[in-house]
């Protein structure tokens, strides 16, 4: 018998979320779970590990739906919540008190990630595109008109990021999943 991981069979079915809400189950402009699997990936994973899905999940999701001239600064907008998960939420993981801390470290780094991703997404398309001058007018201009999308995504992020987290550790702290057995040929 080869045993499948809790943290393998956790990460795989998170990502297949992930791929499933970011090519086809729309709950709005800019509701995503990209930040959530993230976070997730940053407590469960090392940094060479969780960056790679990252950019993996992205790479596979840009083949289905397409994706802009500014892809680096939206995939590298995406790698912000690994650190806030490494620096962070590890430490959270097996508190006393985990899952009301990984409430609040799922809310916090939802909400620091997806700040950092308006600012630095925003700051590619004027730098990038035409959309824009390339003046902190410009730039002004792009912050201003994103507002819109930036409320939807910290909203939906308040709810995927505390979520994941959460969900993650009570799956990991399951004996049936821990037993979890594949039979391999």
């Amino acid at each position: 018998m080869k045993y499948i991981t809790p943290k393998f069979l956790i990460v795989s079915v998170y990502a297949f979320i992930t791929i499933l809400f970011r090519t086809s189950l729309h709950l709005g402009p800019n509701i995503e779970t990209v930040t959530a699997f993230a976070l997730l990936l940053g407590m469960l994973l090392n940094w060479k590990q969780a960056a790679f899905m990252v950019i993996a999940i992205m790479i596979i999701t840009d083949l289905i739906i397409g994706n802009t001239s500014i892809f680096i600064f939206t995939w590298t907008g995406f790698l912000i919540p690994l650190v806030i998960a490494k620096l962070v939420i590890n430490k959270k993981l097996f508190s006393r008190n985990a899952n009301f801390d990984l409430l609040l470290a799922g809310l916090t780094g939802g909400i620091v990630s997806t700040l950092f991703f308006y600012i630095w997404t925003n700051f590619g398309v004027v730098v990038l595109t035409d959309m824009y001058p390339k003046t902190i007018e410009g730039l002004m201009q792009s912050y201003i008109n994103a507002l819109p999308f930036l409320k939807l995504q910290i909203a939906g992020n308040m709810i995927f990021s505390p979520v994941f987290l959460i969900s993650a550790k009570l799956l990991l702290s399951n004996k049936q999943l821990l037993s979890l057995q594949v039979n391999k040929k």
